[in-house]
């Protein structure tokens, strides 16, 4: 009984997808996805790449997909500095979105917002790290005091205490949050430019 019904709820299940239309236009976008992917690495790996010789054998139907999909790969390689590659990462991806798109004025300007949104960004996260640190290791201080009646040795190390560590996840998450959303802002601006 259990192999009957099993096949049977099988059977069913693979007669529902097979009804299940899949629009032709997003049959084609993934279709050519994996071009535009594989675009996108062999650039990102050597910003020497020919991006607009690669699409030039595409007709235009397909290149619009592939670019679409280019796009989206190059637009995931601009972040927030978090590390020293993120910054170079981002100056490849805009290369490959200037000889993408065709209003390249635009996409510059959007290269220059991410600059100043980067500068921002590291110089709040520097701010905010400081702060913090300070008031932990006063606190830190004040309760070596108390419970001592002593000073406290000069060379604290406040950065690895889980105290610390917990607040700078929690402020960085927050830092995180609202300049991720202005990057979201600036990357959308940098799709629908032509």
């Amino acid at each position: 009984m259990s192999d009957d019904f099993m096949k049977s709820a099988l059977d069913r299940a693979m007669e529902r997808a097979d009804r299940i239309e899949v629009p032709q236009e997003k049959l084609k976008e993934m279709e050519h996805r994996s071009e535009g992917e594989r675009i996108a690495a062999a650039f990102l790996k050597d910003p020497e790449y020919d991006v607009s010789g690669a699409l030039v054998k595409y007709d235009e139907e397909a290149k619009k997909y592939i670019s679409k999909a280019l796009e989206s790969i190059l637009l995931q390689n601009i972040v927030l500095p978090k590390k020293d590659s993120d910054m170079s990462n981002a100056e490849k991806a805009f290369g490959g979105l200037l000889s993408l798109k065709k209003n390249k004025n635009a996409v510059q300007q959007a290269k220059e917002q991410l600059q100043s949104l980067s500068d921002y960004y590291v110089q709040a996260r520097k701010q905010h790290f400081e702060q913090l640190k300070a008031q932990v290791e006063q606190m830190m201080r004040q309760a070596i005091q108390q419970q001592t009646g002593a000073n406290a040795p000069a060379d604290l190390n406040v950065e690895q205490t889980p105290e610390f560590q917990e607040n700078w996840r929690q402020v960085s998450g927050k830092l995180d949050a609202e300049y991720d959303n202005a990057l979201a802002q600036l990357k959308d601006q940098i799709a629908s430019v032509d």
